[in-house]
Parts: C-alpha cells; structure tokens; sequence
C-alpha cells in the first residue's frame, strides 16, 4: 500500500501552473482566500488550495487557467518528511506576511523556523514576484534573498502598494489604496473587520496588480463582495441579536491580539469578554510564556477555558494554573477560569445588552463553542 501526504498530491497538481504560495506565521489563511476570490470573481478561472474554509465557495478547486493559489504551510510535509509543506508546492511566485516564530513543538528556535522561509525564496524563479510585507517581522531580511521580482507592501509608508486613510464600515473596512506614489482608489472589503485585514488585502493587491492579473478596478469589485471565511473573526449570531459573538482562530499571540483590535476598533465603547482557550502547543510552551504580556489589551474580561489534555504535561508546557496566573499578571480586568461548556456558558452571567462575546481557540473548546452561542441567543436575540 503507498501512502502520500496532501502536499505529494498538491505537488504532482502544481506542475506547469504558475504557483502563487502565500505564507508567513500570521495572515496567509485570509490573504491566500482574497487571491483566490479576487481572481475567481474577476474571471481568471483559478485553481486553489485554502488551508480554512470560505464561506460561499469551495476550500480547494481546480481551474482551467494556469493560476493557482496555495497556502503556504511551514509545518513539516508529515510524520515521515520534514520538509515544510511549502516547499513542495513548485512556487513560482509568494506573499510573505511575517515570520515570527511559531510551531515551537518542531522549531525550537526562531533561526530554523526562519530557515525555511529562506529556502522557500530562494525557490522562487526570476520570472516571479515575491509581494513582501514592508512591517513584518524580518520579513524585508529574508526578501532581499529573492531572485524574484520584489514588491513591497503596507500602510502609510515607502511601500511599492500601501493602504491609506483606513476607516471602519458596518460590517468591514474601507481604505485607500494607493501604488508607486499613485492613488488607485477607494477599496470596501466586506466582512472582514480590523486594519490587519487592509493589510492582508494590500498584500494581494500587490501580487496580482504586478503580474497584470486583474485591473484595479475587477480587484475592488471582488473585495466589496467577499464573502469571509469560517472562524477568521467570524459573527456567530443574528443581526437582531443585541450580543454579537464572534470566533476565530487566535492560534498565536498576534492572531489573537488582532482579533482583538479588530473588535475593540469596530466596537470602541462596549465591554468585550474574551472566552479563550491555548489550543496550540505554543500558547502553552514555557519559551511562549512572553505572549500573554498584554495580549488582553482590547478586551474588558476574559475567561480562560482549560487547554486540551490529550496527554500529560510535558516539561517544557503549561497548564492551566500556570497560563492563568500569566494572564492575571500582564491583564487587569478580571480573569476567570473553566473546564467545560456548562462552567462557560455560566459566565456569560455579566453579559449585557451591547456587549461582545470573543470566542478564541483553534480547538473546539470542550465543544462549549455553540452553547455559547445558543445561550446568548436565546437571552439576547
């Protein structure tokens, strides 16, 4: 019997297309999900690959042209291949968010994880374009190692695409966009809260403008009508709910506390109740016990839910205690802590009209997720 890993598969799918890999440790699920809406909303008859699932249309299809938008994975290939799921996906061109250090079960220091975005650039041919997130996290160290066609891109700043005038709109944000000194004109991205989403959108733009993809133009058109995705600051409850909850990943510190801004930014005066659970291993090593240093900011109270215990606690992980005694120390509010979906729907007690419910894991949090939502419903909405 042969046994193959899904990126042997994507492999052998990728050969003679030209592979637009979008990686990074934070923003590839959303950016990578954009370029493949903008271009299937433009015409350009894509295929894709999407590591989360879209609302409205598939997490992974094959087209007729010879685009094809990956998601760019640094993990390991599979138990028996450690090369990054990445490198075996024939980029041609890539979008390069950050690179701060993650999936420190496999990585143990923020050099090797490095390491493989510097493999995945030198992979590029010249004929690509690497789109470089100008603020990221030694993002431009790694660029400069690119025979690829650079651009740059961010907010206000020296960058070859930039967004400007960033403003809240019901239900997303609008912005400027503007390219080598040129205003563009205005973009609404729909369903997609937070100035980190302007950027992921920025980071798009980038890439497909410079390879003549689509017209500015079909860009804006797609990003008004974007759909969002399924646990990326996602709304669980009704319009008329006077509670809004809403769930996402918040696999890493950044994750989480850009979910928060986005929050906190569309609702600046309402209390948010963050109900959090460190799901991935680096939210409970002891080498990420830094993270939860004001990671809270945005939010007016959290619940910290147990992380899994699919095993004993390893010498260098945290358990419960231990993480709720580093969130009371970097976070003022008040901080309660709970192991199942009846003790978390109990503390949705000091929830109040107009309030905001923060659901954060990249877990199914004891499956506490949908009581959540129901209880709110049912008193709120």
């Amino acid at each position: 019997v042969v046994v193959r890993s899904f990126p042997d598969e994507l492999e052998d799918l990728t050969a003679g297309t030209h592979n637009i890999v979008v990686t990074g440790s934070f923003g590839k699920s959303s950016t990578a999900t954009m370029a493949a809406w903008v271009l299937h909303h433009a015409g350009a008859d894509p295929s894709w690959f999407l590591g989360v699932v879209p609302n409205g249309f598939p997490q992974a299809r094959l087209g007729g042209s010879d685009w094809f938008v990956l998601e760019g994975d640094e993990y390991p290939t599979s138990n028996w291949d450690d090369r990054s799921k990445f490198a075996r996906y024939r980029p041609t061109s890539a979008i390069l968010t950050s690179l701060v250090h993650d999936h420190k079960n496999f990585f143990k220091t923020e050099e090797s994880y490095v390491e493989r975005f510097r493999e995945l650039v030198g992979m590029l041919p010249p004929s690509g374009v690497l789109a470089a997130c100008g603020t990221g996290y030694r993002v431009p160290e790694v660029a400069a190692l690119s025979r690829a066609r650079v651009v740059t891109y961010g907010g206000e700043g020296p960058w070859d695409v930039s967004y400007r005038a960033f403003r809240r709109i019901p239900g997303g944000s609008a912005f400027e966009l503007w390219r080598r000194g040129e205003r563009l004109g205005k973009v609404e991205l729909s369903n997609m809260l937070g100035v980190h989403n302007a950027e992921n959108a920025a980071g798009v733009a980038a890439m497909l403008l410079e390879h003549g993809a689509v017209s500015f133009e079909a860009l804006a058109s797609a990003l008004a009508c974007f759909p969002g995705m399924k646990r990326r600051c996602e709304l669980k409850t009704p319009p008329e709910c006077s509670v809004a909850v809403y769930e996402d990943l918040s696999s890493s510190r950044e994750k989480a506390m850009a979910f928060l801004a986005a929050l906190r930014g569309q609702f600046p005066d309402r209390r948010i109740h963050a109900f959090f659970q460190p799901h991935t291993f680096s939210f409970r090593s002891r080498a990420s016990a830094d993270w939860y240093a004001g990671m809270f900011a945005d939010a007016s109270r959290v619940v910290l839910f147990s992380p899994p215990s699919l095993r004993g606690l390893g010498a260098d992980e945290m358990g419960t205690q231990e993480i709720l005694e580093l969130i009371r120390a970097g976070f003022s509010g008040p901080v309660a802590a709970v192991g199942d979906a009846e003790s978390a729907v109990a503390e949705l007690a000091p929830v109040e009209p107009g309030d905001v419910v923060a659901v954060m894991t990249s877990g199914n949090m004891g499956n506490a997720i949908p009581a959540l939502v129901s209880a709110v419903v049912a008193r709120f909405g």
